[in-house]
């Protein structure tokens, strides 16, 4: 609801917007959060060994992440302050009282496999 009229409107007068209200801090409030670029290294390779006429052994293996990179893959905002005067008055001190919350990549992390054809 934090995107839409309601965020305008006043809960004590259903229906009428705050007179209140100054545009440019409604914008900054407003807006959306864009989380840095980044980029992954993997290593990924395999190789495999003939043994007899039909038979094989092989190995798999895959890292990534390698250099264990910390990265945003997305998130939420909390929905507790859904009106202007709410998260004008939570986000006045710098610091909100229900700030936005949000989901981590995979550290590090590895793949072995190891088989045997026949």
């Amino acid at each position: 609801m934090l995107r839409t009229q309601h965020f305008f409107e006043n809960p004590d007068s259903p229906g009428n917007v705050f007179t209140d209200i100054d545009d440019n801090r409604a914008r900054q409030l407003l807006h959306q959060e864009k989380f840095d670029a980044f980029y992954l290294f993997n290593v990924i390779g395999g190789k495999s060994w003939k043994i007899d006429r039909k038979m094989y052994l092989g190995f798999f293996a895959s890292v990534n992440n390698v250099f264990n990179k910390t990265y945003k893959t997305g998130g939420f905002e909390q929905a507790r302050n859904t009106n202007y005067r709410e998260l004008n008055n939570d986000t006045a001190d710098g610091t909100p009282s229900f700030g936005s919350k949000y989901y981590y990549g995979y550290g590090r992390n590895y793949y072995i496999n190891v088989y045997l054809n026949f």
